[in-house]
């Protein structure tokens, strides 16, 4: 049976509204998850009645606004960034000062230099011209990046008969990481370069385990804890 989707609406606690996605697929586990714009999305299998459903995301509320605050946040500062000298650029968990080289040329190039990042752009470029830049130079770094890390945790998963998968990078804005076992394929999101690197090992710990267990069991927390016992913490850098 195809999935559907729909939404409702709970009242917190403290009279707030919460409205949530439903999505109802074959999954064993009621899966929470806010995504990056701060719109919450729950996903549970047919059987789960709206009404465990409602009370579940109610429990939730002091975690979803606090999360919900992170992305507004987070939001604001991407708008307010106007990608000129002084701007702060996230990396690897940490935030580089941009420096803006205005020049006669008709591309943008990006370089890092310690802990600043330079940003040589056309004299008549725009915000979303090195914006783009930025989003590029992510890319690859992120090339680079993404799989070293795959490589350093693989032998952990290769000594219980995994094969190395498929690897692909690409720009995700609600998820951090896909693994489709039967595939044999890992994507990984550019938006790693942005967290710490604890927190991007979590997402690749994560994505190999499914190839153990293909769901958000109890078994499948099991197999992350058994290679990260410190998971959680990990986890929580993410920002919900």
């Amino acid at each position: 049976m195809s999935e559907t989707k729909v939404l409702r609406t709970v009242t917190g606690a403290q009279g707030d509204n919460i409205v949530y996605e439903l999505t109802r697929k074959s999954v064993k586990n009621v899966n929470l998850r806010i995504r990056p714009d701060g719109s919450v999305a729950v996903s549970a299998n047919r059987r789960v009645t709206l009404a465990f459903l409602d009370d579940f995301v109610r429990s939730k509320a002091e975690f979803i606004r606090a999360a919900q605050e992170r992305c507004k946040k987070r939001a604001a500062q991407t708008n307010e960034r106007q990608y000129i000298s002084g701007d702060e650029i996230s990396f690897c968990g940490r935030m580089l000062t941009l420096t803006v080289f205005f020049r006669q040329s008709r591309q943008c190039i990006v370089r890092r230099v310690g802990e600043s990042l330079e940003l040589y752009a056309p004299v008549d470029s725009s915000k979303d011209q090195r914006a783009a830049a930025i989003e590029n130079w992510y890319c690859r770094e992120a090339a680079a990046y993404l799989p070293a890390l795959c490589r350093r945790w693989y032998p952990v998963f290769e000594a219980r008969g995994i094969a190395y998968p498929d690897l692909r990078i690409r720009k995700m804005t609600s998820r951090w990481g896909v693994c489709q076992p039967r595939k044999g394929v890992v994507t990984l999101s550019t938006m790693l370069m942005q967290v710490p690197e604890e927190a991007a090992e979590y997402v690749v710990v994560h994505e190999f385990s499914h190839f153990l267990v293909p769901d958000h069991s109890g078994r499948f927390y099991a197999v992350v804890e058994s290679v990260l016992p410190d998971w959680k913490t990990r986890k929580a850098m993410l920002g919900g």
